[in-house]
């Protein structure tokens, strides 16, 4: 039994979720707009005559040079839809808690589960009289439109009837072409037809509900439009792809409405031969599809103030936050709290292909995970029990159950988890039980502690420092801002960095007397012990609870039945323990998990993998309580030895938990703050009022590597040489989202190079570390701005070995590419094209909110211009000359920076073996700046300041100061170049790291392309202007940064506000600080290259062009893109996977080809709704 401070702790954890799900709510109702998506029109659109949908669908199919023919009927009807119809959480079979209510039940301060939404609906024929009934198989779909299914060389004919009040479309993702002819009939008696001939790919806008639209022309109402779609190699399944590959239909008219109020339905392409006569995968049993969106209500078509009940309080600003909350459905295929359970429903060892989607906004941050089975992703590359999605990423999931029952499926983000995003699939059959192998026995006991975050008390962290002696022993005073997480403040009061926590200890046997400590002891901090085993061994973990709660262990991965799950929900099983694991506060439990061939590495991850496990009692608190830690499973035959299950190959094996671990949602919340923050005041009033206070809520946020703060974690050193091998993990909320990096070194993920990886919450990934070239001290830490200036920072070392060399190498054979860059300040418009941009003539500036990023016509907005920095090159030393840029830059002349790249720096390129050489000059006047590559390693010997040679070492990423000059070396090792699953060019950046991030905003970024070695051009600018290093297989290549460029962390700040906002030079400091304190949001430019609304210009390829588009992503944890092709383009990923966007956190690099065989213009856009509504969109053209 738990007490009833026990139960208060955990009231609290719910409590402070709720404010955390408001904070987020008000955020994205506050900032999200009702613009249109800017998408073109796939199909031309001819005047029809008043005849039938039937008549002209016969007279298209009759006309198609084709027999594979799938003609589908669809209606976009109104319905009304219920999110949760059930009595309650169907995932416990228990009413729903108070947390719960406002998103399932009426009242005076919420509408409930039910609202009148769009749905795409299959019909018999074009008569629109019948519907058509839903297969079993598919009765899983919920809110989702009918699945269509083709392969690669059919025509799909959609005879599309709209009975809906608003104008939609119906537009098809991915490369889908359509026919030349597509026509729009007024089949229903009395409709009115309206339609134009629209060229495939021209850009088209309508003005329709108030607002902008963008892409395939609307059906009105009374409606009926018929198109023809042709499935080609581009619509296929790449090289990299399993058979069978999923798209979406859906209404492009204005992206972010449409979406919120239903309409989006899944088109499966398999590949040419691979299919049954139906168009389904041959080699697949079973299909799942399931769409991940947080539904807001509030920005539907449908939504009207007259629905806002009664009781809320319109003129109160919490009120109106908490009822727009209540109007988010954390859904998944439309429904919530388990109540579409149970319709996704398999058979034991069939195979199943999961399809996964996202759509959405910043909140749409997803990780779908399965329990009691796995599966793999990348054609049976990568074992997987967990996906990461962002707004319109797709991902495929083969599944082949082995663990019989019924199963939770759930997003492992915190806040969606509690929200209701969760549903239950059934496995039916029988479970075989393996011979269980060799026994791994732990024994573990759960224990509270006090921790500690930062037992120093200091700073620890300090710049990248090669050298044969760098030592960790350095540390200075926390900043104000520092403090707020580590020193205790009676004045918040804050707790500082000490709090009661639970940890898992292990012990060497049941007796629980003697710790076990092990190598890895040190650097895994506040994790519980690496379960280590081979496949086909059997871990077996007694567990004793000593803690104050009841808590678990719950396993990803591996194989377990329902007493050994850790987690209790409505599985209908029976278990004589009463908990399915659960362990009371003094009682005892031992777990037994296999580990057959599922929960091993695949054939392209590396000889080991990991998997979590966590109490799963209270999930939410539970792990924000400190119980985590790491299973780590090799491959069979690659151990070590019978004896030792650790992988030969590998000299260190590292585990690190990036996590913001929530004090205000751990199970010791009110322990901590009635005891720690209040010296032992209880009264509800002074609880209530101190969680009020927005210091202590964020001093209770730990951004931590293993729970230690500013690089308080030890333990994580090497020696040069060595094999290193990562495995990184994650839990937690919507702002878990991280990019670990290493400084000075690269890695091989999935066969990749990476120096960035991304990461989510329930994240498991290992990664190889390249053997370490430079002995010193490096940063690990989280990229994203936020995080680590919060503490999320460690420092690795790397010892010198007695032979080794203390630098890279560079290659005696390679060339020397020489760069004279300045930093320069410059004059920056956002917009010189105005309002309009280049989408075609859209009148962004008619649009609502435009203004707000656009004008400076309201107190104390900027507009488009700014002052900032750039890095600019020069023909010499001199740097009094600057370089005509690149041709394929876009320059045409001296000092014309290059088109597509904005304010990028120039595009530094070179080849495996070459070194790049820079010679910087810092030509700012107030401001100090340097010039660090991502992926390259610096600080070498040889490099000068102001002319005299000296060993750099810590200088590598020193400040050069006003006027000054440095040279930079950077040897191009093969660590540096394309792994062997990427193309033959990959994107590095380089920036400056003065008081990060200040540098980046103030516009301090710029591209560098690594071509492998022997792929590259030679040295003349060719005939058709592909310049020298670009790779041989490629004719064009772009680079785009995606970020919101943040004004107000700009150095010019204050500056801008006098220059372009009319601030006297008095007052200029004061608001400036005001704008940074509060985030002003007419400072937050959504663009791409420091372009946005449709100003970047030079995204053009000549048809028939190959073409490769290097993406990257910069910013803070809200600088989460979704690059996206408009009007039908897919890319094809590094590794030969289709698709029609990606995933981007910042300092995360992509790259993707697609083929210009299509003259037109694309939007090329963030598919996450705020930032594309902000203006996060160009124009790709084909001439």
């Amino acid at each position: 039994m738990e007490s009833s401070r026990g139960n208060a702790a955990r009231l609290l954890m719910a409590t402070t979720a709720i404010v955390a799900l408001l904070v987020i709510g008000a955020a994205m109702f506050s900032s999200g707009s009702e613009l249109s998506e800017l998408s073109v029109a796939p199909p031309r659109r001819m005047l029809a005559a008043d005849v039938s949908a039937a008549s002209v669908n016969a007279e298209i199919i009759s006309s198609l040079n084709t027999t594979n023919v799938r003609t589908y009927y669809i209606s976009i009807d109104e319905v009304e839809w219920d999110y949760a119809p059930g009595d309650g959480d169907l995932c416990f079979n228990r009413p729903y808690t108070d947390m719960e209510l406002p998103y399932a039940r009426p009242s005076n301060t919420s509408i409930g589960s039910k609202y009148t939404k769009a749905q795409f609906r299959a019909y018999t024929d074009a008569t629109f009289s019948q519907l058509s009934p839903v297969l079993p198989q598919w009765q899983h779909l919920g809110l989702l439109g009918p699945v269509l299914h083709a392969q690669e060389g059919d025509t799909i004919v959609a005879v599309v009837r709209n009975a809906a009040q608003f104008d939609f479309t119906f537009h098809i993702d991915g490369a889908v072409l359509s026919n030349n002819s597509t026509r729009v009939v007024g089949d229903i008696p009395g409709s009115v037809v309206a339609s134009k001939l629209v060229q495939p790919g021209a850009p088209n806008a309508t003005t329709l509900r108030g607002n902008v639209g963008g892409g395939a022309e609307a059906i009105a109402p009374n409606t009926t439009a018929v198109s023809v779609w042709q499935i080609t190699s581009k619509s296929a399944p790449g090289p990299g792809d399993e058979s069978s590959i999923l798209w979406l239909y859906r209404s492009t008219l204005n992206g972010q409405q449409d979406n919120n109020a239903g309409l989006s339905g899944p088109l499966i392409v398999t590949r040419k031969g691979q299919a049954n006569p139906d168009g389904t995968p041959a080699d697949v049993d079973r299909e799942i599809v399931a769409l991940f969106e947080v539904f807001d209500e509030n920005v539907s078509p449908f939504f009207d103030e007259a629905l806002i009940p009664a009781g809320v309080n319109q003129t109160d600003e919490e009120a109106m936050e908490a009822f727009a909350e209540s109007n988010r459905k954390y859904a998944i295929n439309g429904y919530t709290f388990c109540n579409n359970a149970p319709t996704m429903v398999m058979n034991r060892g069939e195979r199943v292909r999961w399809y996964l989607v996202a759509l959405g906004n910043e909140v749409d941050v997803h990780a779908p995970h399965w329990h009691g089975n796995t599966g793999a992703v990348s054609n049976n590359t990568q074992v997987m029990d967990q996906l990461n999605l962002l707004p319109i990423n797709i991902q495929t999931f083969n599944m082949v159950p082995d663990a019989t029952g019924t199963w939770m499926f759930h997003c492992h983000v915190n806040e969606h988890l509690m929200a209701g995003m969760r549903t239950l699939y059934r496995v039916d059959g029988l479970d075989t039980i393996e011979a269980p192998g060799t026994v791994r026995r732990y024994f573990v006991q759960i224990e509270e502690v006090l921790w500690d975050f930062a037992p120093s008390g200091q700073n620890l962290c300090f710049d990248d420092t090669p050298g044969a002696n760098v030592t960790l022993d350095r540390g200075t005073d926390l900043t104000d801002d520092e403090a707020l997480f580590v020193i205790p403040n009676p004045d918040i009061p804050s707790i500082g960095s000490v709090y009661r926590k639970a940890r898992y200890i292990e012990y060497t046997d049941a007796t629980f007397r003697t710790v076990v400590t092990r190598p890895e002891t040190e650097s895994l901090g506040i994790l519980g012990p690496i379960f280590r085993a081979e496949v086909g061994n059997t871990i077996e973990i007694v567990v004793r609870n000593q803690a104050q709660f009841a808590f678990s262990m719950h396993p990803h991965g591996v194989f377990y039945n329902k007493s050994s799950e850790g987690a209790s929900y409505a599985d209908n099983s029976t278990l004589n323990d009463g908990g399915h694991g659960f362990i009371a506060p003094g009682e005892q439990y031992t777990y037994r998990w296999a580990v057959p061939a599922r929960a091993g590495p695949a054939l392209g991850d590396p000889s080991s993998k990991v998997w979590l496990y966590h109490s799963h009692v209270d999930e939410v608190g539970d792990t924000n309580a400190g119980l985590i830690g790491a299973i780590i499973v090799t491959r069979a035959g690659a151990a070590i030895s019978p004896a030792n299950p650790a992988p030969a190959g590998v000299d260190r094996e590292f585990v690190a938990f990036f996590g913001i671990l929530n004090e205000l949602s751990s199970v010791y919340a009110l322990n901590n703050t009635i005891d720690r923050a209040l010296g032992g005041n209880a009264s509800s009033e002074a609880v209530d009022q101190l969680l009020s206070n927005d210091d202590y809520i964020e001093s209770n946020l730990k951004h931590s590597i293993n729970g230690r703060l500013y690089c308080n974690l030890r333990g994580l050193t090497m020696r040069v040489g060595e094999r290193v091998r990562w495995h990184l993990v994650s839990l937690g909320s919507v702002l878990d989202v991280h990019v670990p990096s290493w400084g000075s070194h690269t890695l091989l993920a999935h066969s990749q190079r990476v120096d960035y990886t991304l990461m989510m919450s329930s994240s498991m990934t290992t990664l190889d570390m390249i053997p370490a070239e430079i002995p010193g001290a490096f940063n690990f830490q989280c990229h994203v701005d936020d995080h680590y200036l919060a503490g999320m920072k460690a420092m690795f070392q790397v010892n010198a070995t007695s032979a080794g060399p203390l630098t890279a190498q560079a290659d005696p054979t390679g060339t020397v590419r020489t760069h004279y860059i300045a930093a320069q300040q410059v004059t920056w418009d956002y917009a010189p094209l105005g309002a309009d941009g280049n989408c075609g003539g859209l009148q962004f500036g008619q649009v609502a909110d435009a203004d707000t990023w656009l004008n400076n016509t309201g107190p104390n907005q900027i507009g488009p211009i700014y002052t900032k920095a750039a890095y600019l090159e020069y023909t010499d030393a001199t740097f009094t000359t600057l370089l005509a840029a690149a041709p394929d830059e876009g320059g045409r002349a001296p000092g014309q920076r290059g088109e597509h790249l904005g304010l990028l720096g120039p595009l530094l390129r070179a080849q495996v073996g070459d070194t790049i050489k820079v010679v910087f000059k810092n030509m700012l006047t107030n401001m100090t700046a340097n010039m660090v590559p991502s992926g390259l390693s610096a600080g070498l010997p040889g490099s000068s300041v102001n002319g005299s040679t000296e060993f750099l070492s810590d200088s590598s990423q020193a400040e050069v100061a006003p006027n000054e000059t440095v040279t930079y070396e950077w040897p191009v090792t093969a660590n540096m170049g394309p792994g062997p699953l990427d193309g033959s060019s990959i994107l590095w950046h380089y920036q400056s790291t003065i008081d990060t991030p200040t540098g980046i905003y103030a516009g301090l970024i710029g591209p560098i392309i690594i071509t492998a070695r022997g792929m590259a051009r030679g040295g003349n600018v060719t005939a058709d202007l592909a310049p020298p290093l670009m790779p041989k297989d490629v004719d064009r290549e772009f680079v785009t940064v995606f970020g919101v460029f943040n004004e107000n962390k700009s150095p010019f700040l204050a500056e801008n506000l006098v220059q372009f906002a009319n601030v006297s030079r008095e007052e200029a400091d004061s608001v400036a600080q005001d704008m940074q304190d509060n985030d002003e949001e007419s400072n937050l430019k959504h663009g791409i290259n420091f372009r946005f609304f449709c100003n970047l210009p030079g995204l053009t390829a000549t048809l028939n062009d190959r073409v490769r588009f290097h993406t990257l992503a910069i910013g803070s944890e809200a600088d989460l893109h979704t690059p996206n092709w408009g009007g039908g383009i897919s890319v094809l990923r590094q590794g030969g996977k289709r698709t029609m966007s990606f995933g981007l956190l910042s300092g995360i690099a992509q790259s993707a080809d697609t083929a210009a065989d299509v003259r037109g213009s694309w939007v090329y856009h963030c598919a996450v709704h705020d930032h594309q509504n902000a203006g996060m969109q160009a124009l790709y053209e084909v001439v």
